[in-house]
């Protein structure tokens, strides 16, 4: 689409998108470590200019080294992995790993003293874009190995545990697992039931229980578990991380990535720990502190998921465009149809927030200035359904050929259906993400009964006022006004909800949309400031990406105005209660073969 961005369809590096180069947050910022990041001050009605503007373009030698990685990465995937083959065997060949170490993709997490050659995020995005538009089982398992595994290691490990472990997975002969998942701690890793008792001579841990749905189980040398630890404080304990070898007596592995819908490359395992015995060397980190660790590394893995979604969706736009202007109905190419055309349009300007999201959180993430938790989890949920969606309405102009199994397009729309509820389903992320505007609020309460005549205290449920963004060209005028309304808006909206509207599970639901909105808005702002004031890019190009922007920030703004209007006037209560009487409902064998037993044949019935 545009040179400016910073992973063109030729592999090669972007220009700089802004006529006086890059904007070095790492160097040239005033902000504090921990202040609140761009997404956050979001809640609080504030457009932090300086952490958006001027969009983030890499210098020339850093991204010439993702230039190389790029090229190396495109050409190993070419020749050696073959996701129809992996998809149809429910196998990822140990080779493509090693092969993944072999070209250094596994080490660009990794610092140079423990064996990798360390890249910038946006570097290691661009590579995980390739991955992803072309296998989505070998992008999962390279981003489990790089942001989970090698990243609780290195950030966590003991020099010890650095020097045995980190190598042999970054070369690519060995992997690991982290084992979270049990039958009551889906998303809810709060919920582990898993012990790690300590042992009588005070010089390790013995640890029992069962695991279920790992990723990679059936397969990692390194298992990294969750166990719960005794606490002085607290009769339920605290959740410690272990390093497990997968081999260690005591461990049980069933696989079962046969019986799964999508991502087959990736194995499937649950793991059953008896009495399993390990030192106190074998504890990673703190005690107590294993799900803080996991949900501070799961924010680099939901930025890395959110690149590799950029990669699909770009494989969607290209086909959907490629059957679109050669598929023949009515004596017309069905690109001729309005229908066909607003679903690839909806695609591409899709593709364009995400993409300006994805490298404005990768370069953040880098400066480690503010923690990027809350945009990786709106990167994660607004990722995973644009995906979904964009399969789908891939599907519909592909037609009855997109389902049968040797077409991409069938697999896709298998594999995509996984990150819906992976690594935290996405109404738990809305939640969670909603949850910040909860904080915003609390920050502004008085701290103690206010004294203030009524009428000043309405007016102080008004604030914020409206945040000042920069204009940078005529054509974004209209964009800036409508962005920064919406943003004091969704601001009052946060300051003044009250404590039963902060729990309400759909009003949260419509806060973290508008959240969404808001920052994929204000990073597609910041993207087309810098490409409107770069004169090095050639005048069809700049139309051409303008327009694409443009529709995603006007599509937001549509969306956005409905949320607010939802906010107020909605079907809530009815939905609700509708549902409420359904749940109190009892099934009679007569009329619901459920109740019945007829959908499942005896030999498909679940075991006991």
């Amino acid at each position: 689409m545009s040179q400016s961005r910073p992973n063109s369809s030729d592999g090669k590096a972007s220009r700089p998108a802004s006529a006086t180069g890059a904007s070095s947050h790492a160097n040239g910022s005033t902000r504090l470590p921990g202040s609140p990041s761009f997404a956050q001050q979001l809640f609080a009605g504030q457009f932090a200019v300086d952490q958006i503007m001027p969009y983030y373009e890499q210098p020339e030698n850093t991204a010439a080294a993702g230039d190389s990685m790029v090229a190396k990465t495109k050409n190993y995937c070419g020749q050696f992995v073959f996701p129809d083959r992996i998809d149809q065997h429910a196998l990822l060949p140990p080779g493509i790993i090693k092969g993944m170490g072999n070209i250094r993709v596994l080490g660009m997490t990794v610092d140079k003293e423990h064996g990798g050659n360390k890249m910038s995020t946006s570097n290691f995005c661009r590579v995980m874009e390739i991955i992803g538009g072309h296998c989505g089982s070998t992008a999962a398992m390279v981003r489990l190995q790089s942001c989970l595994v090698l990243n609780l290691l290195q950030t966590y490990g003991t020099p010890e545990q650095q020097q045995k472990w980190i190598p042999p997975i970054v070369a690519g002969d060995k992997t690991g697992a982290v084992v979270i998942t049990e039958e009551l701690a889906g998303s809810d890793i709060n919920n582990v039931h898993t012990t790690a008792e300590p042992k009588a001579s005070g010089k390790g841990y013995k640890i029992s229980g069962e695991k279920r749905w790992i990723a990679n189980g059936g397969k990692a040398d390194l298992l990294i578990v969750l166990a719960r630890t005794p606490d002085d404080y607290g009769p339920a304990g605290r959740v410690s991380a272990f390093l497990v070898p997968a081999d260690a007596k005591g461990i049980t592995i069933e696989t079962e990535t046969e019986n799964k819908l999508g991502l087959k490359g990736v194995p499937i395992g649950s793991i059953s720990l008896k009495k399993v015995s390990v030192t106190n060397s074998d504890l990673l980190g703190k005690e107590g502190a294993g799900i803080e660790m996991v949900e501070a590394a799961t924010a680099l893995d939901r930025i890395v998921f959110a690149a590799t979604t950029v990669g699909g969706l770009k494989f969607l736009l290209e086909a959907m465009v490629s059957q679109a202007t050669t598929r023949t109905q009515f004596g017309q190419t069905i690109g001729c149809f309005d229908q066909v055309k607003q679903k690839i349009a909806n695609v591409a300007s899709n593709l364009y927030g995400l993409e300006s999201a994805v490298y404005h959180a990768a370069a953040e993430y880098d400066c480690g200035e503010q923690s990027q938790v809350v945009e990786s989890k709106i990167l994660k949920l607004f990722a995973s359904e644009t995906l979904y969606r964009a399969v789908n309405e891939a599907m519909d102009i592909w037609g009855g050929k997109s389902v049968f199994k040797d077409r991409p397009l069938e697999r896709m729309f298998r594999n995509t259906r996984h990150s819906l509820t992976s690594e935290g389903s996405n109404d738990l992320l809305r939640k969670q993400i909603a949850s910040h505007a909860v904080d915003a609020g609390a920050n502004h309460q008085p701290a103690e009964k206010p004294t203030r005549p009524n009428w000043l205290q309405a007016a102080e449920k008004m604030l914020p006022t409206s945040p000042t963004i920069e204009v940078k060209h005529e054509h974004l005028r209209f964009h800036a006004r409508w962005l920064s309304s919406h943003i004091k808006k969704f601001g009052r909206n946060c300051h003044g909800a009250s404590a039963a509207e902060a729990r309400d599970g759909l009003r949260q639901s419509r806060v973290a949309d508008l959240a969404t909105n808001l920052f994929l808005s204000s990073c597609v702002f910041s993207k087309l400031s810098a490409l409107m004031v770069n004169g090095t890019v050639p005048d069809p190009e700049k139309r051409f990406e303008f327009d694409t922007g443009a529709l995603f920030l006007q599509r937001a703004r549509h969306a956005n105005v409905e949320l607010f209007d939802q906010l107020k006037v909605n079907l809530d209560e009815d939905e609700t209660s509708v549902a409420d009487q359904w749940l109190a409902h009892q099934f009679d064998e007569n009329n619901w073969p459920i109740a019945a037993g007829a959908s499942i044949a005896p030999s498909e019935k679940p075991k006991a």
